[in-house]
């Protein structure tokens, strides 16, 4: 049997908390973000796949497969949350590494590092290794068992402070939907 991840144990999820940088499973959105699992007739776990179902489908439930990639993200959720055995889910950003060809860009040079960017963070050498930047534009929602290592790394309050009040600032223009803006649309 293959090695489980670490924080599918549940005992693990009090090392999870905001602020934290993680490695963790997410899900990788290319040209064809996901299809659609069609199970033989009789079998869950025989069948193919497909990139569209149709619309005369007399199934509730379909099962797709997607890509998944492993990122370093920061933990969003709150303290209390995070250790929750019975709150399987936390909000994350992913952070994304800063490639030769964007320090070149307009939003790089003039923005980030000036920490004007609106959807942006930027982070140096010292938090993760290589220059990077918090992507606040997709926050995302993903089960704590999809965590894969502790960097054992905080972000420190000046940065979590700039993460919060651009985060607020999406929200607040719409941006970003909370779930009561999603339910009363």
């Amino acid at each position: 049997m293959e090695h489980l991840n670490a924080f599918s144990d549940y005992d693990k999820w009090s090392e999870i908390s905001k602020q934290s940088i993680f490695e963790a499973w997410v899900p990788y959105v290319s040209d064809r973000p996901l299809q659609f699992f069609i199970p033989k007739h009789g079998s869950d776990n025989e069948g193919y796949l497909t990139d569209v179902i149709a619309d005369s489908t007399n199934e509730s439930e379909h099962k797709i497969v997607t890509e998944l990639k492993r990122r370093r993200v920061l933990i969003l959720t709150s303290d209390e949350l995070c250790k929750s055995k019975t709150f399987p889910d936390i909000l994350v950003a992913k952070i994304v590494s800063i490639k030769e060809r964007h320090r070149e860009q307009n939003w790089y040079k003039n923005h980030l590092v000036n920490d004007t960017h609106p959807l942006y963070v930027h982070l140096g050498k010292d938090v993760t290794g290589e220059e990077s930047y918090i992507n606040l534009a997709q926050p995302m929602t993903i089960g704590k068992k999809m965590l894969i290592q502790n960097y054992n790394k905080v972000l420190g309050p000046d940065r979590m402070a700039l993460v919060e009040d651009r985060y607020a600032r999406l929200v607040s223009l719409g941006v970003i939907k909370t779930a009561d803006q999603a339910v009363n649309e």
